[in-house]
């Protein structure tokens, strides 16, 4: 997920460079979690999406038709123990979330 900065906003050509990239470098990292999960009977369904909205409100609202939601950590607070939008995930999807540690 993707937030755009007001700057890719105020430039359309620029917003559309950032998504088409953004795209690009996540469809890698769907063919890896894919292999990572190891299904091969196709029961899981691991979807890439680039969208202009805030993460935490976005992975919120998609949870409602999720059976799951996993999202990695990213603390820029010390020690804090789950990141800004990984806590809000956790503490207001509407099914159960998965959080993954850093390194994971």
């Amino acid at each position: 997920m993707w937030h755009f900065p007001p700057l890719a906003v105020e430039r359309p050509s620029l917003a559309s460079r950032l998504h088409d990239r953004t795209e690009q470098a996540l469809a890698s990292s769907v063919e890896a979690a894919k292999e990572r999960v190891g299904d091969e009977a196709g029961r899981v369904e691991v979807t890439c999406e680039v969208y202009q909205y805030p993460a935490d409100l976005r992975l919120i609202d998609l949870s409602r038709e999720a059976d799951l939601v996993i999202v990695g950590r990213r603390s820029r607070r010390g020690l804090a123990a789950l990141g800004s939008v990984s806590e809000r995930v956790a503490s207001h999807a509407h099914c159960p979330v998965v959080v993954i540690p850093p390194g994971e």
